[in-house]
């Protein structure tokens, strides 16, 4: 009886669990609600964009995590989650701007 408890709880569970193109989708909505002005022939450019953008590169549960939880701060969005969401590579040039033109 137990066994067939905890058995439901899991198969519960996991279904509860979003799959990665839920999680692409989910992302993509607060992306571009935040990122594109609110026109629906622009809002689908972005959505497209950014699902094919996210197809090529698995998100971290961190970045999804960034994303979600600024999605209402579509101001700093970017600058809160773009160190997260795309790290910098190693060999990536290290740009300094202090706002001082060159």
């Amino acid at each position: 009886m137990i066994s067939r408890l905890l058995f439901s709880v899991a198969v519960v569970l996991g279904a509860c669990a979003p799959t990665e193109q839920e999680r692409t989708e989910q992302t993509c909505v607060v992306f571009c609600g935040c990122m594109a002005p609110p026109l629906p022939a622009l809002q689908e450019q972005c959505m497209a964009e950014c699902r094919v953008e996210f197809d090529t590169s698995r998100l971290s549960d961190a970045c999804l995590d960034c994303i979600n939880a600024n999605g209402d701060r579509c101001a700093s969005l970017e600058q809160l989650c773009g160190p997260v969401c795309d790290p910098p590579q190693e060999g990536d040039p290290i740009i300094l701007d202090a706002g001082v033109p060159f």
